[in-house]
């Protein structure tokens, strides 16, 4: 959309992003589609940091600082058919999880 529209987008800085949701929230929600509970495990920051530094340091600035805030409305006036998480889970997610848990077992 922006490659497209670059002279409007030119010299402006916009924030992409979806909607914000913790570890704990997505869980709640997995846990109420599946109709089953699902233990949350907190990743240890040092295994992040052996893994990867840079994505460790995100996860410590995004716990510190939490997210910039996001100009939805500016950016399904560019994309109006947005789906949200829940939609999206709603309507194609749970079962594409169900069947990767299928598969898994």
């Amino acid at each position: 959309m922006i490659f497209q529209n670059y002279k409007e987008f030119n010299g402006k800085t916009v924030d992409f992003g979806g909607e914000l949701y913790t570890p704990k929230e997505v869980l709640r929600l997995l846990e109420e589609k599946l109709n089953r509970p699902i233990d949350f495990v907190q990743v240890p920051i040092e295994a992040l940091y052996q893994q990867s530094e840079t994505f460790a340091k995100l996860v410590e600035m995004i716990d510190k600082e939490g997210y910039d805030p996001i100009d939805y409305k500016f950016i399904s006036s560019w994309i109006p058919k947005l789906t949200g998480f829940e939609q999206w889970l709603h309507e194609i997610g749970i079962k594409k999880i169900k069947e990767l848990y299928s598969i898994g077992n």
